[in-house]
């Protein structure tokens, strides 16, 4: 996990809602468990993939939107490749009608975001789409629910943080405190000008902010251009969140209503602007002219047959990499507790493994505490008969000069563990 924390933290700046960000960086480091988002109620059943009903393409966007989602999918990441290739498919299949996303994601990476969206504000044309916020509709999210078409949110749902964030964690003065220096030997000025080992200078600072600000410039003309919005509106709005009949009086929304409103509301859209919804009015108007025919039931039936197996390959493949990195996660808790238990056993207290194994407490929070209370800690002088009543105390000097030692050690035997 603490791998993940670091690739995050280099990944530059971020579209996702500040609030989630926070849980993700603490179930990272283990603080607190990483779980995905509920899946949507939709027509009285949880949407746990891309379905076919009704001739609507229902394709749920829930959960922290990633280039490369499969380290995250134990907080169940939407990929970016994954949503690319399920639009092209029922973009592509003549039997779909319509195509709604069904969208409660927090936002995520800039990667692949911007490229994405220009590919669905273009696919306007091909085939109506819409998009419904089943809760919340943030930073990434927006920016791609918004490209699709017009967007209905419920009473209590909410969209908007049109904005970009970078997170630098300086953890230089932990480290002096644990009597750790760290060196970075670098080849240029700007080479690795955000490590995490120093603070942030006041050039590099500079950068950073430079570099969100033009991500940010990036989300704003793009949600101008799709909301037929001015970009400076949206600056004013400064990535603030706007919940049901505000998001629509903003400009961010365009409809107040569930999701299975929203997907009824649609439906009917589609039936009365269709070819088919138009050329049967017209027979109706016309008596004297023949109905269109009706189309091949069992050549129709096919193509969705098609379509649908199209789609569950592409959910079963991301269910295939969830299931790897639920395993990988598993397989790291296991190799947690046995460094607790190692780690318990070298500071002679093995009964509080089970307590540290079931706290929210990061490996290196219990290796702290436990070489803290060890440092600190009274000893006794043992004689052949036994142990002596004196118990001499160790001035502060004498307990940090311990501790350093110790934390210099297990470093040593963490390297050949």
């Amino acid at each position: 996990m603490r791998d993940a924390v670091e690739s995050l933290m280099r990944s530059g700046p971020l579209v996702i809602a500040p609030r989630y960000l926070g849980y993700l960086l603490r179930a990272l480091r283990g603080q607190v468990a990483a779980e995905p988002m509920p899946a949507p109620v939709f027509q009285g059943r949880p949407l746990r993939g891309a379905m076919i009903q009704d001739g609507i393409a229902v394709i749920p966007v829930v959960g922290p939107i990633m280039q490369r989602p499969d380290p995250w999918a134990a907080f169940g990441a939407v990929g970016i490749g994954d949503l690319r290739a399920t639009m092209q498919v029922a973009l592509a299949e003549p039997s779909i009608d319509g195509i709604l996303l069904v969208v409660d994601s927090p936002g995520g990476e800039v990667a692949g975001v911007a490229d994405l969206a220009d590919e669905l504000y273009a696919a306007r044309g091909r085939k109506p789409m819409a998009a419904v916020a089943d809760e919340g509709m943030f930073s990434a999210a927006y920016w791609l629910g918004s490209a699709v078409g017009p967007i209905t949110v419920p009473r209590t749902g909410a969209v908007g943080s049109i904005g970009a964030l970078a997170v630098h964690a300086d953890m230089s003065a932990a480290l002096e405190q644990m009597g750790i220096r760290m060196t970075v030997v670098r080849s240029g000025e700007k080479k690795a000008q955000f490590s995490p080992f120093q603070p942030l200078t006041a050039a590099a600072r500079a950068d950073l902010q430079a570099e969100v600000d033009r991500i940010a410039g990036l989300f704003i003309d793009a949600v101008a251009q799709q909301r037929g919005l001015a970009a400076k509106e949206i600056r004013a709005m400064e990535a603030g969140t706007f919940q049901g009949e505000a998001a629509v009086a903003a400009g961010l929304a365009d409809h107040v209503g569930s999701l299975d409103e929203a997907f009824g509301a649609f439906r009917a859209q589609l039936d009365g602007g269709s070819s088919r919804g138009r050329m049967t009015a017209m027979a109706d108007e016309k008596p004297g002219l023949p109905a269109p025919p009706e189309p091949d039931a069992a050549l129709e039936a096919s193509a969705r047959q098609v379509a649908k197996a199209e789609i569950l390959s592409l959910q079963q493949a991301h269910d295939e990499a969830k299931k790897r990195a639920e395993t990988a996660a598993r397989e790291q808790e296991r190799k947690r507790a046995a460094e607790i238990h190692r780690w318990c056993a070298f500071a002679q207290k093995p009964d509080l493994a089970e307590t540290y194994i079931a706290s929210d407490l990061s490996l290196e929070q219990v290796r702290n505490e436990l070489l803290s209370q060890t440092a600190s800690a009274p000893f006794e002088i043992h004689g052949e008969h036994g142990p002596l009543t004196r118990r001499p105390t160790l001035s502060i000097d004498e307990i940090y000069a311990r501790r350093r030692e110790m934390i210099a050690r297990s470093q040593r035997e963490r390297i050949h563990y």
